[in-house]
């Protein structure tokens, strides 16, 4: 009696679909897109090096995509995966970048809008109404004399990078 085997092309078809199966049904929470394509390539991936590191099972594994390719019989089949593939990936791609109108299977997260005014030193200060003082008279003597505003505007700068640097340095010494 001779026993049953399944081509080397179908095993790995069989391989690939039933990990699928797997990875879309197996884990109570939804998988993510993108990690299911993750999932799939290296199964992919998996199974191409599994069946290439056998010089006969690569044959194998060839044998019916060569036939279906060099064979003139089988001229139908190859216009129609000419045809259903590149559908197929279309329709998927079409299917990912559709708008949809379903909500989101996360809920979208709002974080908290920022107090209208804060208390530091002992005073109240109103967010909303805050000025730099310093950003004030730059703009002031920039609508009066540029160069002597270009001047305060680098002092200011050089100011607040020197300002910078120590607080760094006073951090640095204190760790």
């Amino acid at each position: 009696m001779k026993s049953f085997r399944i081509p080397a092309f179908w095993q790995a078809v069989l391989v690939i679909v039933i990990a699928y199966l797997v990875f879309d049904n197996a884990f109570p929470p939804l998988l993510p897109k993108t990690l299911m394509i993750q999932y799939m390539i290296i199964t992919i991936i998996g199974v191409l090096l599994y069946f290439s590191c056998d010089d006969a099972r690569w044959t194998e594994f060839q044998a019916p995509v060569l036939a279906t390719l060099r064979n003139d019989n089988l001229m139908v089949v190859r216009w129609a995966l000419l045809i259903i593939i590149p559908a197929i990936i279309g329709y998927t791609v079409y299917g990912m970048v559709k708008p949809s109108n379903e909500a989101p299977v996360e809920l979208r997260q709002v974080h908290p809008a920022p107090p209208a005014s804060v208390k530091a030193y002992g005073k109240s200060f109103d967010l909303a109404l805050l000025e730099n003082p310093i950003r004030e008279e730059i703009i002031k003597t920039l609508s009066s004399d540029k160069e002597a505003g270009w001047e305060k505007y680098k002092e200011a700068v050089s100011a607040g990078v020197m300002s910078t640097i120590r607080t760094v340095s006073i951090a640095t010494a204190i760790c």
